[in-house]
């Protein structure tokens, strides 16, 4: 027994250890205190960007020059951090000289559970067509020895894909400041445009098929109906005749807030079939809900069901302030409802379930028009909670699960 309580005490004491450097290293505030706030001026400007750097549009050979300021800079950097694993709990942002960068990161240790940060700030020296080279790290305040500095660069180098590795050498990448602006400079290749496909969809070909399949549905379904139709009823015509993959969907749903939204679908996809006119849709009773459903989902589609929401809350503070349209509980329900609506969609398209999804869209999508206008006269503007508790009484968003049979 002897052994076995020296075996505890050494285990007790590496914990105690390791305890204690977590605490030496880390610190009770972060070094970036926060993320950047998206405002809705940030995603004008993301989409003038898009344009003006279009893949479509660009000669290859040519140098362009992208111009951000260090809150954009940030707020890429943000988004960036937020793909990797535990990545979007920390605070990320970038420092830029004439030929160097500094990253800062304030990760919370266990979720911030112990109240305490780790503090980073990584150096690299920034040359024109070779990968930024890591010269030192800092953990909080500490100057890390260089034999480690080492084995973490090579690590960040390791996790590159070899084509991003030689895209970065070819487009002769350059990145640099003048006074507050940052300079990001490089030469357009046209191996770019197939590793932007993840992040461009326009220029894909299959997309191409997919807009075309879609344009080809809303067709059919606005000659059948052209009049008013309940939004249940469209999706659920459009869906059964494009029966959308996995890969397809995110196609689909931009197409359908386009179409929704009166602006025509080929020149997104660069496809020459023409939009047709768009049908009156109608969500509770009401047009504009219809278009607030449909659009959160597509948000959802492209960047999450946690970032479409921040959207939808941020748009309705916005309107808030807007006399001429207020505050609305019943466009935060139909943002709320596209989400839903999407992750359910996106479940029976993973597993197969599509037809039966389809089927399920019978059921209404929010309140009726009068039990929303109820709502909107008793409701708590406080209790997000409670707003959201509609969803649990509507029979759609009851996601069945059946008992697995044992054989």
């Amino acid at each position: 027994m002897r052994w076995l309580k020296r075996l505890v005490l050494l285990l007790v004491t590496c914990l105690l250890l390791l305890l204690a450097l977590v605490w030496w290293l880390t610190d009770s505030s972060a070094l970036v205190p926060s993320k950047p706030s998206l405002l809705f001026s940030d995603l004008k400007r993301a989409q003038s960007l898009a344009e003006q750097f279009r893949p479509s549009q660009m000669v290859a050979g040519e140098r362009y020059v992208v111009s951000l300021s260090n809150r954009e800079l940030n707020l890429l950097a943000t988004s960036a951090a937020s793909a990797i694993e535990y990545g979007h709990y920390g605070n990320v942002s970038i420092v830029v000289s004439e030929d160097s960068a500094i990253v800062q990161l304030s990760l919370p240790i266990l979720r911030n559970t112990l109240g305490r940060w780790l503090n980073m700030s990584v150096a690299f020296q920034v040359v024109q067509g070779e990968l930024p080279k890591q010269t030192g790290v800092t953990l909080d305040g500490w100057q890390l020895p260089q034999w480690l500095n080492g084995y973490m660069a090579d690590a960040w180098h390791d996790m590159l894909q070899d084509d991003w590795k030689e895209l970065w050498q070819a487009a002769q990448v350059k990145l640099t400041a003048i006074d507050d602006r940052n300079l990001i400079g490089f030469t357009w290749i046209p191996e770019t445009k197939h590793l932007l496909n993840d992040f461009y969809l326009p220029d894909d070909v299959s997309n191409q098929g997919t807009a075309r399949r879609v344009i080809k549905a809303l067709n059919e379904v606005v000659a059948a109906n052209p009049k008013v139709m309940h939004l249940n009823q469209f999706l659920a015509a459009v869906l059964v005749r494009v029966m959308p993959t996995p890969d397809e969907l995110p196609v689909v749903m931009v197409a359908l807030a386009q179409y929704i939204s009166g602006n025509p679908i080929g020149p997104l996809y660069a496809v020459t079939e023409p939009t047709p006119s768009v049908i009156p849709l109608s969500l509770s009773g009401r047009r504009d809900l219809a278009r607030h459903y449909v659009i959160s989902a597509t948000l959802a589609s492209q960047t999450g069901d946690s970032f479409a929401g921040q959207l939808g809350y941020l748009k309705e503070l916005s309107d808030a302030d807007n006399r001429s349209t207020g505050f609305s509980a019943s466009d935060l329900l139909a943002n709320q409802g596209g989400i839903l609506f999407f992750h359910r969609l996106k479940t029976a398209v993973d597993s197969r379930k599509l037809p039966a999804f389809i089927r399920d869209l019978e059921q209404d999508l929010l309140p009726s028009k009068s039990a929303l206008t109820v709502l909107e006269t008793d409701w708590d503007k406080e209790d997000i909670a409670e707003l959201m508790s509609v969803f649990v009484a509507l029979p759609f968003y009851q996601i069945t699960v059946e008992p697995v049979r044992r054989r």
